[in-house]
């Protein structure tokens, strides 16, 4: 799928949002991929985007879903990533994830270095941002709110502990500060040679 895009559709661009890979366009596809039971809702959704009726046919099927027992579901599903955001925004959006996640991760790495409070919680979210860089090949797992939720609050978390525990620095070195200040004024003359009487 990832790379068959190209001989039909936009390479650089992609085929738009919803339409090919995501979630978002399975669920839509109940035509084309193997649904396990008929519901009420998917009769009321339509046929699958043309896109992902080209790409999807025949991938994920009744005859795949009862081999899949004695195979890697993981492997075997036609799902990615990396791949469904290649074919519906384009090899910018793979370019600008991908150093993104980069970037988050490498900044989640400085706040463990730099504040040992906050070590345990910027070390999972440095591996978390980073660790999802190989998981996208096999997963749509952007998508997933239990695997997305909690990274996005490790994220947030270690942001704001660091953020707290550089105020706190600060204002303990303020008030050493001022403490060195006031000590120095309560003896103005304590420099002072004394003579004698």
């Amino acid at each position: 799928m990832v790379f068959g895009v190209a001989e039909r559709y936009n390479s650089i661009l992609g085929v738009g949002p919803g339409m090919l890979g995501s979630r978002a366009a399975s669920a839509a596809s109940g035509d084309v991929l193997y649904k396990e039971t008929e519901s009420a809702f998917a009769s009321l959704l339509g046929p699958a985007p043309k896109p992902e009726g080209w790409a999807m046919s025949g991938l994920w099927n009744a005859d795949v879903v009862e081999d899949v027992f004695y195979k890697s579901a993981l492997l075997t599903m036609p799902f990615s990533g990396w791949g469904s955001l290649r074919a519906e925004l384009g090899w910018p959006a793979v370019i600008l994830l991908f150093f993104y996640l980069l970037s988050l991760g490498r900044q989640m790495a400085a706040i463990a270095a730099r504040h040992s409070g906050a070590w345990s919680i910027g070390v999972a979210a440095a591996v978390g941002c980073v660790g999802l860089l190989p998981m996208l090949f096999f997963d749509n797992v952007l998508e997933q709110p239990h695997i997305t939720g909690p990274l996005a609050i490790l994220v947030i978390t270690a942001r704001g502990v660091a953020g707290a525990l550089k105020g706190t620095k600060a204002s303990a070195s303020d008030r050493s500060t001022a403490l060195e200040s006031s000590v120095d004024h309560s003896r103005p003359h304590s420099s002072l040679p004394r003579g004698r009487p």
